[in-house]
């Protein structure tokens, strides 16, 4: 009769071992799935943003993912993603950021039913939907170019694209001019200019009333009003 309680003391015993193990190694995958699940590559089809996430912490964005605007590490704690900034592109140049002038951002994030990864924080919010390396992304086609003079809101700066890919910026307030060159690729807009080593690249959109949106590889956003002659 004791030997009958000691084997069932064994076996209840191993049992109870072997599911906490089990336990132990599921609570793990849960722990670090998130972790995981963000790797690869990402696209907002609102923002026209690409994010990239690599094991080794690092992450960029970009409206190219081939070309990124700015990069840094990233960190996943308490259901929260922080992303410090490294790297960035600065009027066309690509700058180390100093760690005292580093930044971080914190980001709420969750998967939804979908498995698009949802950002959120306090400036800005993204839905990510994962890149498919056999399907590539189709940007939406912008049949409007600038073409013409156009006034920042402010009254400051004036663009002037003339329809054979030169372009003219000013400042009243500085009272620079500088002449160059722009390239139109999908929704994105390079300026070179002739007489300076200034380099632009924007996103950019125009509205039906004539505004003119241009948005730097910062996500600063200078709105231009056209001018008719």
């Amino acid at each position: 009769m004791n030997l009958k309680r000691l084997l069932l003391s064994l076996l209840i015993g191993g049992c109870l071992c072997l599911s906490g193990c089990v336990f132990k190694d599921t609570a793990k995958d849960i722990i670090t799935s998130d972790e995981v699940k963000i790797l690869g590559n990402w696209y907002d089809q609102e923002s026209y943003y690409y994010f990239s996430f690599t094991e080794d912490g690092h992450y960029t964005l970009g409206f190219d993912p081939d070309m990124p605007n700015t990069g840094g590490n990233y960190e996943i704690k308490d259901q929260k993603l922080y992303l410090t900034i490294t790297q960035a592109i600065v009027d066309g140049n690509k700058i180390n950021v100093p760690e005292n002038e580093r930044t971080t951002t914190e980001m709420n994030f969750r998967f939804n039913l979908n498995d698009d990864l949802v950002l959120d924080g306090q400036h800005n919010a993204f839905t990510l939907t994962r890149v498919d390396p056999d399907k590539p992304i189709v940007k939406p086609v912008i049949t409007n170019t600038p073409t013409g003079l156009y006034l920042s809101e402010d009254g400051d700066l004036a663009y002037y694209f003339d329809k054979n890919g030169g372009v003219r910026l000013s400042s009243k307030v500085n009272g620079y001019t500088y002449e160059g060159k722009y390239v139109i690729k999908h929704d994105t807009l390079s300026i070179s200019y002739s007489n300076t080593d200034l380099k632009q690249e924007f996103y950019f959109s125009i509205e039906d009333d004539g505004r003119l949106g241009l948005t730097s590889t910062e996500g600063i956003t200078t709105v231009f009003i056209y001018q008719p002659n």
